[in-house]
């Protein structure tokens, strides 16, 4: 579970700080909103958060798996395999898809809060 919450708004510009597992005594993590450039992004890793390189060859095993369960059922909709790995960050990734869930709803939210397990 992550808590965010919205700590300045400037010419389209939010900040935002988020606590892994609601956790409002350690050092907050930080994400900017910029409406401007339509841009989001992790400015500051929480202390409570961490970070993992998942390789082209991680991902494609799963989209392997992925198509092997399609093609079982009879699809022919197949994932495309991709040729470069991404950062998962554990905690900062669900606090950013809640804010653009929010912002999708109409207007940057204040505050929200996310939990996935």
């Amino acid at each position: 579970m992550v808590k965010f919450e919205l700590v300045t708004s400037e010419n389209g510009t939010y900040t935002y700080h988020y606590y892994p597992e609601g956790d409002f005594t350690s050092e907050p993590g930080v994400i900017e909103l910029n409406l401007k450039n339509e841009s989001i992004y992790l400015v500051k890793l929480a202390d409570r958060d961490f970070e993992r390189y998942v390789t082209a060859e991680e991902r494609n095993s799963l989209i392997k798996s992925l198509n092997d369960m399609i093609a079982e059922e009879g699809g022919n909709d197949f994932e495309e395999y991709v040729s470069e790995g991404y950062t998962r960050r554990f905690y900062a990734d669900q606090a950013i898809s809640g804010i653009i869930d929010g912002l999708e709803k109409g207007n940057p939210p204040e505050n929200g809060m996310r939990a996935w397990y």
